[in-house]
């Protein structure tokens, strides 16, 4: 299981953004949010990145990949989604 405990914000990545903002996305993890395999980075030899998958204190489920960091704990938000049905399904198990 991925441990994430912080995101880092950076100015790049704030700009690339588009879908959802980074207090929604901050917002995950003060709630039920789950981690999950990136099934576009596996094989890839991309950094480690992950699904982050969550919902915000409005109620609105995101989705979004996050990167590894030197901090095991601390990730970077890469780019962000309104959750689809299945990524919404891997909360009930939270």
């Amino acid at each position: 299981m991925t441990d994430v405990r912080y995101l880092l914000f950076t100015a790049e990545t704030e700009a690339h953004l588009t879908r959802a903002s980074a207090d929604e996305i901050r917002q995950l993890l003060a709630n039920r949010h789950v981690t999950a395999d990136n099934p576009r980075a596996v094989g890839r030899g991309r950094a480690v990145r992950r699904l982050l998958v969550g919902q915000t204190e409005g109620g609105r489920h995101l989705t979004v990949v996050i990167e590894a960091t030197l901090d095991e704990t601390t990730w970077l938000p890469i780019t962000a989604w309104d959750s689809t049905a299945a990524e919404r399904k891997l909360l009930k198990d939270v």
